[in-house]
């Protein structure tokens, strides 16, 4: 087949050779795609972090986990489904339970599929009182690839990874990720 040449093309619904709607687009230029890939996961209760190690954070909700690429639990992690590799913009938050000052750090950890893990994004900071803390990053994953939160903090002793806000009762702990393309 040769080049397709067109001024103006009208349509509402793209689809694929098998026939399957894979887009459709609104009187409004709103395109939905057939399919989405993404995930948000919260934590409403604390979790003990010991002091100066990387510790996993366990998350026990899942908002969103389109294909089931997230598991919760000690292992909690997001794993690239088959037929989802692609460009993701990953984000993770934490707070502490904590009005003490001490040294803190937030991190991406990245498995590839059969190989090591390694961290590839990372913020550190001194909590205050109740401070936040925010890491996030764009990378290329492939199917397989899995993606964990952890949290660090050296205060001396044990400290608790906050749940939900007093105020707003939402969770000061999460994890989510989307695919871009």
């Amino acid at each position: 087949m040769s080049d397709l040449k067109v001024n103006e093309i009208k349509t509402d619904t793209i689809k694929n050779q098998a026939g399957t709607t894979a887009m459709t687009i609104s009187s409004d230029g709103f395109v939905s795609n057939g399919k989405r890939l993404g995930f948000y996961a919260t934590r409403d209760t604390a979790q003990s972090i010991p002091n100066g190690t990387w510790t996993v954070i366990q998350f026990e909700n899942v908002g969103v986990n389109d294909q089931s690429g997230f598991t919760t639990g000690s292992d909690a992690k997001f794993v690239v489904p088959a037929g989802a590799a692609g460009l993701y913009h990953i984000h993770g938050h934490i707070r502490y339970e904590s009005s003490s000052d001490f040294p803190m750090g937030i991190a991406l950890y990245w498995r590839v599929s059969g190989g090591s893990t390694s961290q590839i994004a990372n913020a550190y900071d001194d909590s205050t009182y109740y401070t936040g803390l925010d890491c996030q990053t764009l990378r290329v994953l492939a199917v397989g690839d899995e993606l964990q939160l952890r949290a660090y903090q050296g205060s001396g002793g044990a400290v608790n990874l906050g749940g939900t806000d007093g105020v707003s009762g939402n969770s000061v702990v999460r994890f989510l990720g989307y695919r871009i393309s």
